[in-house]
């Protein structure tokens, strides 16, 4: 196991996510971007690191709390995080901290409100007993509760019933060869796009017409339904985890994203100045007789493009207030759907 060699060597990752797992050419797994990798025995000797680094996402609690932390055991509670989203496509919470309602039903003993929120728009027996029991285990708040390495590889939803090396070889055979040819499609979808858009100057949104450009006519002046929006400078040294980059105009993303909340008749506003939407998104709550075990499905989310130099643009979603489970539905959805769009790198 890789992780497991690295901790052998005595080095702790500290930046364990799925961004930092590849796979290579022969679908091996690579355990990448060391850059936040310390000694296991920390500077002072001691075995314990102190320095607040990560993503959030993937943080343990003791890292958030600014306390002494050992770098072997923050690394399997980022695993205990990476094998969720790997189940759900969703994290399992924001942050482990008591502010977020998520991380709180754990950090209180309350496993079984925390998958009873997690089963809801799940088929049933989506979690297994096993599975449920692992995830609690290794996300438990106080560091000496959680499962060390050994007990995670004899955890009985580790030794279950696992896909021969060749069927996976064959799996992800079957995904490449699928992925290229939506690549093709997409490439497609795009250049019929910028060649739709092309001679076109802004986009009409409802009773507005928004513009990227200084260079306004007169006419263009003088109509109150002409707005310019300025767009702010992105700031790389900001980790952005839920934002993608494109060389589509600001214009054309904008008619995209609020084209997309039409659809799906969600309301949303467009801010006056900047290259920004906010909306608000309320998912169904299932009916439940214990009403006080339900919690509120809803987020406010704000959609902002950033100029990130070189005709890029950092297309970025945050979470203002609200369930962080709707905004990574919200965030994944709307990726999906502009994924021809999504075609630049920092």
């Amino acid at each position: 196991m890789g992780l497991h060699y690295i901790h052998s060597q005595g080095f702790s990752h500290r930046d364990l996510k799925p961004e930092n797992i590849l796979l290579d050419k022969n679908y091996d797994i690579k355990i990448v971007d060391f850059g936040f990798a310390c000694p296991l025995e920390g500077r002072d000797g001691s075995g314990f690191n102190r320095s607040v680094i990560g993503t959030p996402g993937y943080m343990a609690p003791e890292i958030l709390d600014k306390t002494p932390y050992q770098g072997q055991v923050v690394d399997l509670f980022a695993c205990g995080v990476i094998l969720f989203i790997m189940l759900t496509q969703h994290p399992p919470f924001a942050m482990a901290n008591s502010d977020d309602m998520y991380y709180k039903l754990l950090a209180t003993q309350r496993s079984d409100l925390f998958w009873k929120a997690h089963s809801q728009r799940k088929p049933a027996g989506f979690f297994t007993d096993e599975f449920k029991d692992l995830i609690t285990c290794m996300l438990q708040l106080h560091p000496h509760q959680r499962l060390c390495m050994a007990d995670i590889i004899g955890h009985p939803w580790m030794q279950g019933e696992v896909s021969e090396r060749e069927e996976v070889v064959a799996e992800f055979q079957k995904r490449h060869e699928i992925n290229k040819a939506r690549a093709t499609e997409e490439e497609d979808k795009k250049m019929a796009v910028k060649a739709k858009r092309a001679n076109r100057r802004g986009e009409q949104i409802a009773a507005n017409v928004y513009l990227s450009t200084d260079d306004l006519t007169e006419e263009e002046s003088k109509d109150p339904h002409v707005i310019k929006l300025d767009m702010k400078p992105y700031n790389a040294e900001l980790t952005k985890t839920t934002a993608f980059f494109t060389d589509y105009s600001p214009e054309a993303i904008l008619k995209l994203l609020t084209d997309s909340l039409q659809n799906s008749h969600t309301p949303f506003d467009i801010s006056t100045k900047t290259w920004k939407v906010t909306y608000t998104k309320t998912r169904d709550e299932d009916k439940n007789e214990e009403k006080d075990l339900v919690i509120k499905e809803q987020a406010i989310i704000q959609i902002e493009l950033f100029d990130a130099d070189n005709g890029r643009i950092c297309v970025e979603f945050k979470r203002k207030q609200g369930s962080s489970m709707v905004f990574y539905d919200q965030f994944n959805m709307l990726r999906d759907e502009l994924a021809y769009c999504n075609n630049q790198q920092m």
